[in-house]
């Protein structure tokens, strides 16, 4: 399932409250020091959203 939307976290945990998700995988590069100084990351925002769902994170090589 793919989901638009400006707040990705959100609409995220939009979807899965809805469906009832027991688990989401998701791919995220590992965001520079700065983008997580400035604006978190998308893995903690669904971690504090996603109280009893699992999450499988898969990395690739940091962004620049």
């Amino acid at each position: 399932m793919r989901v638009n939307g400006t707040n990705i976290a959100k609409a995220i945990t939009e979807v899965a409250k809805h469906y009832r998700l027991p688990q989401i995988a998701i791919g995220e590069s590992q965001p520079s020091r700065w983008r997580l100084l400035l604006r978190g990351s998308l893995t903690q925002q669904l971690v504090r959203s996603l109280k009893h769902v699992d999450l499988h994170i898969i990395t690739t090589e940091k962004s620049q």
